[in-house]
């Protein structure tokens, strides 16, 4: 499955005019877990603003780092993104579905937790039963829980 991603790059010297560059390289990757680019795009004769869409897996972490690279100046910037969460749907794999090594400190947690109670949620029991279950999943992806 993949998103979209919006990029809106704005850059001036410090004189304050637009940034013109020859190639300026954007690339988005994983801010946490084991940071592995996730798109990246070069923008040719940049004239100091340009939009780019991307398009990024959604199955990684829902924060991503993107980095600007200019070829004509000293600097790169990099800023951390979160989702919106009213503008994506979520989608949640089985426990057993999920990835190791990324997920098994997660798994040895859900193993032994066998007396959940969810904030301002319903009380869960046994996550490692549960954990899949189609009502307590929903809950999650409203955050209600």
């Amino acid at each position: 499955m993949a998103d979209q991603v919006r990029i809106n790059i704005s850059a001036k010297t410090m004189e304050g005019v637009p940034a013109s560059d020859p190639e300026v390289r954007i690339t988005i990757s994983e801010a946490t877990g084991p940071s592995q680019e996730v798109a990246s795009v070069t923008l040719n004769n940049f004239t100091g603003n340009a939009i780019v869409d991307v398009t990024a897996p959604t199955d990684t972490f829902p924060t991503w780092q993107v980095n600007a690279s200019f070829s004509r100046y000293d600097g790169s910037h990099e800023f951390l993104v979160s989702r919106l969460p009213n503008k994506w749907t979520p989608s949640f794999k089985k426990l057993a579905d999920l990835p190791s090594p990324r997920f098994d400190r997660l798994k040895q947690v859900v193993a032994v937790s066998t007396d959940v109670d969810l904030k301002n949620g319903p009380a869960v029991g046994d996550l490692s039963a549960k954990y899949d279950s189609p009502g307590h999943r929903s809950c999650w992806q409203r955050r209600l829980c």
